[in-house]
């Protein structure tokens, strides 16, 4: 039994963010406008405001995975228990812009992580120490599938 734990960044939850910053920001400035504040004020609120929620959404966005291999199945924080018999693929598709894959299920149902590079400049860029578990996660994950299969009788 293998344990992995890594940072994804939740392109969700940024979407969210990126919407509700600037509303909550013409929210402010709507009401402060109706109730009379000086403009010079609500431009000291306004600016404070937009530094305090950027901080917030970027601390937000990152979300804590923790992945459990066991003999039949894996368990993810996100995705619930994947069953190995219902995984068809793993697909790394040219399009991501960080490293990641796409895990292919029976039915229509695909699961997705993606980690970014190292870099210290960069508040949400994962831990070297992360890109290799991700990376040996990966490895685990293709390795365990292809054993399942092989031992399971073909349909």
């Amino acid at each position: 039994m293998h344990t992995f734990e890594f940072v994804l960044p939740d392109n969700r939850r940024a979407v969210i963010g990126v919407i509700l910053i600037p509303l909550l920001l013409f929210v402010t400035i709507i009401s402060g406008k109706i109730i009379d504040i000086p403009i010079n004020w609500l431009l000291g609120i306004g600016i404070t405001e937009f530094i305090i929620l950027v901080v917030v959404l970027v601390r937000w966005m990152g979300r804590k995975e923790r992945i459990i291999f066991y003999p039949d199945y894996l368990e993810s924080a996100l995705y619930g228990r994947i069953p190995y018999e219902n995984m068809i693929e793993i697909i790394a598709p040219w399009y991501f812009l960080y490293p990641g894959f796409i895990l292919r299920v029976v039915g229509k149902r695909s699961y997705h992580w993606a980690i970014s590079h190292p870099r210290a400049s960069q508040p949400l860029s994962n831990t070297q120490s992360e890109m290799d578990a991700f990376n040996y996660f990966k490895e685990t994950l293709k390795k365990n599938m292809d054993d399942f299969h092989r031992k399971s009788p073909t349909k």
